[in-house]
């Protein structure tokens, strides 16, 4: 066992004691499928796929929106789908403010928008750009009211996919149809969603969580909502229903008891900036129970939204700070609040042997997302390689929710990873920053720009404010910035710290960092001053495992007759004759990392397979193959793959096989080292079919840690 499960086990099981994202999976209900349409008598709709598209139903879609009802897949990265939401009586005019604001791309800025028509209808047009999940997407947007009901259908795709007019957008939209009927709706069906993330599972519908120490679940008719749906936005876990439209958003926090009543009355605000404080005066004051605890609530309007009201309720207990939101259609207040309890009433305090039993398994199935690949690094089990300034460093033992992805950016260069544990409100990033040390003057002294002088400018950027160039955070900001060497090896990381108040509440910034040859490598943790104070000895911890590491032959390379990628961490021998591999495909921008090894008749295809999926679907494979493949492989029928259990590199497998006249596809899907691999080796020609052709790369292939 190692020491950081240890560590994490040991602290849950204090806390207990004293204490006392994964895509929905759900049956697709009211839908007729067929190859390439669909057609949904509930909502009366029908979508059509164009050539070489491929029509997603509700059970494939549910996972990117809780309102999510069918979808559609280019292939190549352009994707859309359709929202349904039951509507109040209101008008277009009235409501298209909200409309764009169902819109889930982040920093959105719309380059056109209009009143319009659309499929018959009087509809809200618009397009723009935007991020979602790390990537620059332009979108398109056709919103219109239909007896009772706001359809919004979306379709994206990267930037360097989709030219500025959006026209490769144009076929989601070509494919809708409206049906004259009126749409009916549905209840949800009885929830299967299965899935795991940064410290959770979620099983048949039942959202566990033993940071927290709580389990919660979908009653009939509702859906659960974890990371990655869109519904959820930045909350722990939440509950959709459609009949009637309500949704419940539930946030959690281990709180140092002098925080509690400052916590409480911050709670609306951490569920939306936008709720208004003033009154509702016919609606009145009430309490959520939840967990054990009475939460003390009440209703408020919401500045942009005029469709909606939310009931917000906080409160606290055995160090443990709840908050509650239900939002609710106007006009249904009481049904919604009433059927929003039967959610609340499945919550369960966990038995502290089975919270920390559970959080064990968690970390040691590697379900703490702590392994992931960016384009200037990976993160393997905890620990990052950064790949391009060559250096090694562990994150601090906890649940961490980790992006590789970011868009942050400090002084014009870019965050290598961030890393968030939202149960103890703390945040943190691993930052690089090139420079060559020159001599300055700052208040008439001359000094050299240090690792000091760049670990301020850091802080200054992560705090707010903007200081003059020459200028140091104690000078200009008047901050408490101390500075204190971290042992680590031979050498001696810099430390400094900070404290400020943001939105009322005292936080703290702890930075740990070493330079070598003009590189500064710098962690970063902030937070609630109580929270970041008890955290500190673990990033010291962390930052003492730095390692600077050779600058190498790069992350794909060939060794003693063995090809090995890093960054996917995997290693397998080569057969004979001449091999090579093909450098990195623009189709990770929408499909995630690939490596694709070419040799004289065999080609080997490395991927990750998205972080929340339990198995993926062999017509989903089908499709990216046959995309790749499809008119040089002969014969081949991809719509019925023989399907078998086995092992590579030592792991078990599940097998996907494609066989043909003209060839072989074969693709095994394994989980380790905390991801879900793709593993695909494809032959060309009319070479009789074995299972055991592939046998040798099998045999030997090796999964890899980070290292020198």
């Amino acid at each position: 066992m190692s020491s950081r499960l240890v560590f994490v086990l040991v602290a849950l099981v204090g806390f207990a004691l004293l204490a006392g994202t994964a895509p929905a999976q759900s049956k697709s209900v009211g839908q007729t499928l067929a190859e390439a349409s669909l057609a949904d008598g509930d909502y009366a709709f029908q979508l059509t796929a164009p050539a070489g598209w491929a029509v997603l139903s509700e059970q494939e879609i549910a996972g990117l929106h809780a309102y999510a009802v069918a979808g559609l897949d280019s292939g190549s990265g352009v994707r859309g789908y359709l929202m349904l939401r039951r509507v109040p009586k209101t008008t277009l005019e009235e409501c298209q403010n909200w409309l764009m604001d169902q819109v889930p791309i982040q920093d959105r800025t719309v380059v056109k928008r209009e009143l319009s028509t659309f499929a018959g209808q009087k509809a809200l047009l618009a397009l723009g750009l935007g991020d979602l999940h790390g990537a620059r997407m332009r979108f398109r947007l056709a919103a219109f009211l239909n007896k009772g009901s706001a359809y919004l259908l979306l379709a994206y795709g990267p930037m360097n996919n989709v030219a500025a007019d959006g026209k490769e957008l144009q076929p989601v939209f070509d494919a809708f149809k409206l049906e004259s009927t009126a749409p009916k709706g549905r209840e949800f069906p009885p929830s299967t969603d299965t899935g795991a993330g940064t410290g959770w599972t979620l099983e048949q519908g039942t959202f566990t969580h033993p940071q927290l120490g709580l389990r919660i679940s979908a009653p009939p008719g509702w859906r659960a909502l974890t990371r990655g749906n869109a519904a959820l936005g930045d909350q722990l876990v939440g509950f959709a229903s459609r009949e009637p439209e309500a949704l419940v958003l539930v946030g959690a926090e281990i709180m140092d008891a002098s925080l509690h009543k400052q916590w409480t009355e911050a709670a609306a605000g951490f569920f939306d900036s936008s709720l208004d404080p003033s009154t509702l005066p016919a609606l009145k004051p009430s309490t959520l129970s939840f967990a054990g605890v009475n939460l003390p609530a009440r209703w408020y309007r919401h500045r942009t939204d005029p469709l909606h009201h939310y009931l917000v309720g906080a409160g606290a207990k055995d160090g443990m700070c709840y908050r509650i939101a239900v939002r609710t259609l106007v006009g249904e207040e009481e049904k919604s609040t009433k059927e929003a309890r039967a959610v609340l009433a499945t919550a369960q305090p966990l038995p502290p042997l089975e919270r920390a039993e559970t959080a064990l398994e968690m970390l040691a199935r590697g379900e703490d997302s702590q392994s992931q690949i960016g384009k200037l690094g990976l993160l393997r089990a905890g620990r990052y390689k950064d790949t391009e300034a060559g250096f090694l460093v562990d994150l601090p033992a906890g649940f961490w929710f980790t992006d590789l992805s970011s868009p942050m950016k400090i002084m014009d260069e870019p965050v290598r990873l961030t890393f968030r544990d939202e149960v103890r409100g703390l945040d943190g990033l691993i930052y690089v920053y090139p420079f060559a040390v020159d001599e300055i003057t700052v208040n008439g002294k001359k000094r050299k720009r240090s690792a000091r002088y760049y670990s301020e400018r850091v802080i200054d950027s992560l705090i707010g404010g903007e200081p003059d160039e020459d200028d140091e955070v104690t000078d200009k900001r008047g901050r408490n910035t101390k500075e204190a060497p971290v042992e680590a090896g031979p050498w001696t990381l810099y430390s400094m710290s900070a404290n400020w108040m943001e939105s009322g509440f005292k936080k703290r910034i702890v930075t740990v960092g070493h330079m070598r040859n003009g590189t500064l490598a710098i962690l970063v943790l902030r937070g609630l001053e109580p929270s970041i104070r008890e955290a500190t000895p673990g990033l010291r911890r962390a930052a003492a495992s730095f390692r600077w590491l050779g600058r190498g032959q790069g992350s794909r390379y060939v060794k003693d007759g063995r090809f090995h990628d890093d960054s996917l961490g995997v290693s397998l021998p080569l057969g004979a004759g001449d091999w090579n591999w093909v450098p990195d495909s623009t189709e990770q921008a929408f499909e995630g990392y690939l490596c694709e090894i070419k040799g004289p008749n065999i080609e080997i295809l490395l991927f990750e397979v998205a972080t929340g999926v339990e198995m993926p679907t062999a017509s989903a494979l089908a499709r990216r193959f046959k995309r790749r493949y499809g008119d040089a492989l002969s014969g081949i029928d991809w719509d019925k793959p023989a399907e078998r259990d086995g092992a590579i590199g030592g792991a078990p497998a599940h097998v996907f096989d494609f066989t043909g006249t003209g060839g072989r596809v074969e693709i095994a899907i394994v989980r380790a080292n905390g991801l879900q691999y793709g593993v695909g080796f494809v032959r060309r020609g009319t070479k009789p079919n074995t299972p055991e052709e592939f046998a040798a790369f099998k045999k030997d292939f090796a999964f890899t840690q980070p290292g020198g």
